[in-house]
């Protein structure tokens, strides 16, 4: 069976509704736990109306990584093979989990993730190496007519996105993982509030005795929000966190930054 987390912060209540709705009816789905980092528990009673839901109430925002590890505790704790990390922007169905489902039974695999496609129908480039500060500088600030072949590398968009292949960091928005990834590796960083505990939780599964895999037979939406390039605040926060994330692992001299994204280079020769 599986465990959802979802992670609220001033929601649309239709939203919570539409999501919790639909995930509930999976016949795979043990527990969908929402963690809301909202001010008021003014969603809790849409939360309710679902047998399938947890609901924790966390009103002083302890961050996304540190949020969904409530939710990977409630599944370690409850013996639960699969835990999906996810954001309520996210629309899948139950074969897709089926499938990734089917993935991770395959020896060594710890975490993976499907082809992302934005609302329009775009494929989101959201399997990346691991990244320099160079790569997120390029990512963030140039205009994206520079640069062009770095960024092609940098999110692997040589390979077409239509294979499967091994990859040193995916996206936070849809993340499901053999729950016992965490006993080998560890939960999310909290000392990220948000934003590169991706990059670091990825990296970490990709380093160890697990693979992380994308597999595009299945895919997902995401309605992707952008907030970094909407909000001034979200942005200081971004930045502030992305520079923890690198005094963490080194930012000019990481040599396990070298060794994995040669290791992923690799597959493709």
């Amino acid at each position: 069976m599986i465990n959802i987390s979802v992670v609220l912060f001033k929601n649309s209540p239709s939203d919570v509704v539409s999501f919790l709705e639909r995930v509930s009816e999976f016949s795979n789905i043990n527990r969908i736990i929402v963690i809301d980092n909202s001010p008021t528990d003014q969603l809790r009673c849409n939360a309710d109306l679902f047998d399938k839901v947890i609901y924790v109430f966390s009103p002083l925002n302890p961050g996304y990584g540190a949020s969904h590890n409530v939710g990977i505790n409630i599944s370690i704790n409850s013996d639960i093979e699969f835990h999906l990390v996810c954001n309520l922007d996210t629309t899948f169905d139950e074969r897709c989990l089926k499938v990734l489902q089917t993935s991770l039974s395959e020896p060594n695999v710890g975490l993976v993730v499907p082809l992302i496609r934005y609302s329009n129908g775009k494929v989101q480039r959201s399997n990346k190496l691991v990244p320099t500060p160079f790569d997120l500088l390029v990512r963030f600030l140039a205009p994206t007519s520079w640069f062009v072949k770095r960024r092609s590398k940098f999110q692997l968009e040589f390979t077409g996105y239509n294979q499967k292949f091994e990859v040193p960091y995916v996206s936070g928005c849809f993340m499901f993982f053999k729950t016992s990834v965490f006993k080998n590796v560890g939960l999310f960083d909290e000392r990220f509030f948000m934003y590169p505990e991706d990059i670091d939780i990825s990296r970490r599964v990709f380093s160890s005795k697990f693979k992380v895999l994308f597999e595009p037979a299945v895919e997902i939406v995401h309605e992707y929000e952008g907030a970094t390039y909407k909000s001034k605040k979200m942005a200081f926060i971004h930045a502030y966190n992305i520079v923890r994330y690198f005094n963490k692992w080194g930012w000019f001299f990481d040599s396990d930054r070298k060794k994995l994204n040669s290791i992923t280079m690799k597959q493709f020769k």
